[in-house]
């Protein structure tokens, strides 16, 4: 294939048109020639910023319509393995957004057809692409940090008070650990290199459906203790720290900016003096702190694409495959399972 890979969309939701458009057109590697969305306004947005005419109610008409070499699904997670069968049995290769599924036997159904059709199969675990996470991988290989012990990571926003928040997101169940949670505990292994061993999960009350706010905590194979805080119901931060026998490296996956507190608008006083004095000693020790610039995760996305552009070329694996997508979504599956079926231990009074 001479070239950029030439690719269709299925799927023009709010990850399509903030994060795909824009990585996608900072790439020569790969060129969308196609868009498919039952939604007349999300598909006629995603054509206008992407310039594309060729727009398509659904996967079938899209692989029917302008050739394409491949197809992106970003449609919701309970219906990607369909969408992937569609697409592999019409000979095209696929990216396939995250989490790869919902169920173990959907991934499973996935990864057949994957290895059945000789295509590439990627999986959007884009955070394997971002450039803090290369560098904090390249440093974990030096062994300067020694013997990894702990990984300590958040992911939160406040996505749940979207007032467009589409249906689907809670249709199959609690949408923190698949929604957000894959990411993290894809970077367990990747970063730790070892595959998980158990799991324990604890939501916010009893009586909620643990939805909103979780924290986790598991441990590798390899000894190595994961522990993580998910919420869809909180300010916004995305963070990881890796720690080992001889240095910590803190890695802020978030571009820096004022802390703005709900009831007074902005910190004032003692607050932001203590506010300087923290930036201050972090920037005293950049050697190990990481801290994401403006633009690095819409280039996770870009290197994302590029890298699945070259797996295709190459016939090789891509960053993330579909054991990879499986593994992840086993873990969120295990966590939920704590979260319900595993009460915790109260305190005596």
């Amino acid at each position: 294939m001479t070239g950029p890979l030439r690719l269709g969309i299925v799927g023009c939701g709010r990850v399509t048109i903030a994060c795909h458009s824009r990585a996608l057109r900072a790439t020569e590697a790969v060129r969308v020639v196609s868009l498919a969305d039952l939604d007349d306004q999300r598909r006629a947005q995603a054509g206008s910023l992407l310039g594309i005419d060729a727009l398509y109610r659904d996967a079938a008409e899209l692989l029917s319509g302008v050739a394409v070499d491949a197809v992106g699904i970003c449609v919701p997670a309970r219906a990607h393995a369909a969408v992937v069968e569609e697409v592999l049995a019409a000979g095209r290769h696929v990216l396939v957004e995250k989490p790869l599924a919902r169920t173990l036997d959907d991934c499973d159904h996935i990864i057949r057809a994957a290895a059945s059709s000789g295509l590439t199969v990627a999986v959007g675990l884009n955070y394997r692409s971002h450039p803090l996470i290369r560098e904090a991988s390249r440093i974990l290989a030096t062994g300067v940090l020694g013997r990894l012990v702990l990984i300590a990571t958040s992911m939160t926003n406040a996505v749940l008070r979207r007032p467009d928040l589409p249906a689907w997101v809670h249709e199959d169940g609690p949408s923190a650990m698949f929604e957000k949670g894959v990411h993290h505990f894809d970077l367990w292994r990747f970063l730790g290199g070892s595959e998980v061993a158990t799991v324990r999960a604890l939501g916010v009350t009893d009586t909620d459906p643990r939805d909103a706010t979780a924290g986790v905590l598991a441990r590798l194979e390899s000894g190595t203790i994961c522990v993580t805080g998910l919420s869809g119901d909180a300010g916004f931060g995305h963070h990881l720290t890796l720690c080992g026998t001889a240095e910590s490296l803190d890695i802020n996956l978030e571009p820096p900016r004022p802390l703005q507190p709900a009831e007074a608008g902005g910190p004032r006083g003692a607050t932001a003096a203590a506010l300087a004095g923290l930036t201050g000693w972090m920037q005293e020790s950049p050697s190990t702190a990481l801290t994401a610039g403006p633009e690095d995760n819409i280039a996770s996305y870009t290197a994302e694409w590029e890298d699945f552009a070259a797996a295709v070329r190459e016939g090789r694996s891509p960053a993330a495959t579909v054991e990879d997508g499986r593994a992840a979504v086993g873990i969120a599956l295990a966590v939920n399972r704590s979260l319900f079926e595993d009460p915790p231990v109260p305190l005596s009074p």
